[in-house]
């Protein structure tokens, strides 16, 4: 089994007008679009040549650029899995281009270099902005319900039973959560 190349979009624009054109004589092609080759053709100009037949006879996958306000994710075999929005991008002083986020390391803000990144699936932003919510603003693993919870629904309804609770957030119906900890009894022991 063969393994795709990875190109940017340019460069995948550029390979279906060769593929398209290879089709066609190519001598009456040129003599019809003398200048044409420069431009459509130059994102290709990077390539190795084992690059460039790999994505003509093996296929490609378009590189999916990313951008200031995308979810991105980098994976180290020693670190694991980094995930964050991109914030900023820029270059270092040796010209390395980096992306700064604040990655799921609870850290803060840290760059990683750009070449190191791919674009998150709709499924990794989603358990990852989930587990954010549980673990910095619930300050709980993902999913723990507590007794005295109260839950709301997505038809807006109050749920008071842990059982119930956990079952609405299995099941994707639990629009929101009031944690225990947040309760505020103002008329209790604690103040006076």
């Amino acid at each position: 089994m063969t393994t795709k190349i990875k190109l940017t979009q340019e460069q995948a624009d550029a390979i279906e007008i060769l593929k398209e054109n290879q089709r066609k004589d190519f001598k009456t092609w040129f003599k019809d679009n003398p200048n044409s080759l420069v431009t459509w053709a130059e994102p290709l100009a990077v390539l190795t040549a084992d690059e460039y037949m790999g994505a003509l006879y093996d296929g490609y996958e378009v590189e999916a650029k990313l951008e200031v306000g995308d979810w991105a994710k980098a994976t180290h075999e020693k670190l694991g899995t980094f995930i964050g929005k991109i914030t900023k991008i820029n270059y270092t002083h040796s010209g390395v281009k980096i992306a700064w986020a604040s990655w799921n390391t609870n850290h803060g803000q840290s760059a990683i270099d750009f070449e190191e990144l791919e674009k998150c699936t709709s499924e990794e932003v989603r358990k990852t902005k989930e587990q954010r919510l549980w673990n910095h603003q619930i300050r709980r693993k993902v999913g723990e319900i507590k007794e005295g919870d109260i839950g709301e629904v997505n038809t807006g309804k109050l749920i008071f039973s842990k059982s119930e609770i956990e079952a609405a957030y299995s099941h994707g119906a639990l629009k929101g959560l009031f944690p225990i900890e947040k309760f505020v009894d103002f008329w209790g022991d604690d103040h006076e």
